[in-house]
């Protein structure tokens, strides 16, 4: 049987060019790579997690609010992403430091012993600062209008 019937191709009949349609194929796996990295690393398993680190009800909300309080970032990484012209580097390696961020999160119980609630929840949430800090520099390139 051929390769090609299961083949999934996409914007065929559009007439876009070839790098184009790689583009596009390209944001579509990191858009899927994301939803799914969000759902694991946000709702329930985060709040389980946290509990389980020793957070209380304040501390847990004071976590949870890091990420819009670092929403500030999009307006030094809009003026960044302007100046410098490279939207892509900023993207990609904005992206893979956020993103390792999420590694050393996780492992907080694993270097830190449970006899020192407190550090857990501070390298948690340094972890946190850093990936909420480091995801405007992913969003804003990626969502940025061209100029007409």
């Amino acid at each position: 049987m051929s390769r090609k019937i299961f083949r999934l191709e996409l914007f065929d009949e559009t007439g876009l060019e070839s790098h184009t349609i790689k583009s596009l194929k390209l944001v579509i796996l990191g858009v899927a790579f994301g939803t799914v990295s969000f759902n694991i690393n946000g709702g329930i398993s985060m709040t389980g997690y946290l509990k389980a680190l020793g957070a209380s009800d304040f501390t847990f909300g004071l976590l949870y609010a890091i990420g819009p309080l670092a929403a500030p970032m999009q307006l030094i990484t809009s003026y960044i992403t302007e100046r410098t012209k490279k939207r892509k580097a900023i993207m990609i390696a904005g992206g893979i430091i956020q993103r390792m961020s999420w590694l050393p999160f996780g492992l907080v119980p694993f270097f830190v012993p449970m006899e020192q609630p407190a550090l857990r929840i501070w390298m948690a949430s340094l972890f946190l600062m850093t990936s909420a800090l480091l995801v405007p520099l992913v969003n804003v390139p990626f969502f940025r209008l061209p100029r007409i």
